[in-house]
């Protein structure tokens, strides 16, 4: 289960010129709290990764992403949905700089900023 204790866990993996969306990190962050007020996630797993390295010190992740989701008003078994992370390399580890949602058919999540209700 992901709940909103897990935010600031979050926070130590992304860059200081984090942005996704059109939201930079602090808002980012906030916007994960209240959807995760919202949303109860489980059992989220990856599937499908694939890591590229267009330059020294930069990665690209596109995965899939699957988990239910409980809301006060549903219940969704198994949300698919499609993602690309831009990370660069600080240091001893890599930190995230990008979130960008990838349309698919598959799912229902279009735009990062709507998920998170900006």
């Amino acid at each position: 289960m992901i709940d909103v204790g897990d935010v600031q866990s979050l926070a130590i993996y992304l860059g200081d010129d984090f942005e996704a969306a059109g939201l930079d990190r602090d808002e980012f962050l906030s916007g994960v709290a209240r959807a995760l007020t919202r949303y109860r996630v489980d059992r989220p797993s990856l599937h499908r990764m694939s890591v590229t390295f267009p330059r020294s010190g930069e990665a690209v992740a596109v995965f899939d992403a699957v988990c239910s989701v409980r809301s006060q008003q549903n219940y969704l078994d198994r949300l698919f949905s499609r993602w690309q992370v831009s990370l660069v390399r600080a240091e001893s580890d890599w930190r995230v700089v990008t979130i960008k949602a990838i349309p698919s058919p598959l799912s229902p999540i279009r735009n990062l900023r709507v998920l998170l209700r900006q």
